[in-house]
């Protein structure tokens, strides 16, 4: 990101910067202006490799909060 260099990942690994995209963690000293620009970089790695997806996050590994309030019918 810094360097405009751009870093192709090893073949495979779209599917696994797609899965830490969708759940990394913002630190609160990060603007929400950083992390957007961070999961944009995540996301344009991944598509210089393919297009595959990670995995969706299972209802039964919330443990923060019961998900049964946020699930869809």
């Amino acid at each position: 990101m810094m360097t405009g260099v751009v870093c192709v990942p090893p073949t495979g690994s779209d599917g696994a910067l797609r899965y830490l995209r969708s759940r990394i963690n913002v630190p609160r000293d990060m603007s929400i202006f950083a992390a957007k620009r961070l999961r944009e970089a995540i996301e344009k790695t991944a598509s210089l490799v393919g297009d595959q997806q990670g995995q969706p996050i299972p209802i039964k590994h919330r443990r923060d909060q019961d998900p049964a309030y946020f699930a869809r019918n």
